[in-house]
C-alpha cells in the first residue's frame, strides 16, 4: 500500500471512529460497535498506532459540538501516556464499554447545560 493510501485509510478510520462514538450537540454516546474501518485499521497497525489514530481523531473534535468528548479524550490520553501493553490491549478489546462508563460518569457530574451558557434564554415577562 502506498503512503498516500495509508494516509487516506488513516483519515477514513479517524472519521469513522468519531462517527461511531458521538452524536453532535448531545452528550449521547452511540451504542453498538465501532465502524468496520476502525477494526481494519487496527488489524493493519500496531497497538500504539491504533491508539495514536484514536487520539488524533479525538483531537480534531471540540467539546462545544461534542460535549462528551472530555472524558473520552482524557481516558485515551491517559492510556497512551501511562498504560501498560496489557491495559492498552484490554482497552481495544472493550473500548465501547469502557468509554460508555466514562461518559455516563461524566453526564452525572456535568449536565449538558454547562456547555451552552451563552445560548439565548427565554425572558419571562412580568405581565
Amino acid at each position: 500500500m502506498s503512503e498516500y493510501q495509508q494516509e487516506e485509510a488513516r483519515k477514513r478510520a479517524q472519521s469513522c471512529y468519531c462517527q461511531s462514538l458521538f452524536r453532535k450537540d448531545t452528550t449521547d454516546f452511540k451504542p453498538g460497535v465501532l465502524a468496520p474501518e476502525v477494526y481494519q485499521f487496527d488489524e493493519a497497525h500496531s497497538l500504539e498506532e491504533s491508539l495514536d489514530m484514536r487520539l488524533e481523531a479525538l483531537a480534531g473534535l471540540n467539546d462545544r459540538d461534542y460535549p462528551c468528548i472530555v472524558p473520552v479524550r482524557a481516558c485515551v490520553e491517559s492510556l497512551v501516556r501511562n498504560g501498560t501493553k496489557e491495559e492498552k490491549t484490554l482497552f481495544l478489546m472493550q473500548e465501547k464499554q469502557i468509554l460508555q462508563s466514562k461518559v455516563s460518569d461524566f453526564q452525572k457530574k456535568c449536565p449538558i447545560e454547562h456547555y451552552y451558557v451563552d445560548r439565548p434564554r427565554k425572558i419571562e415577562s412580568g405581565r
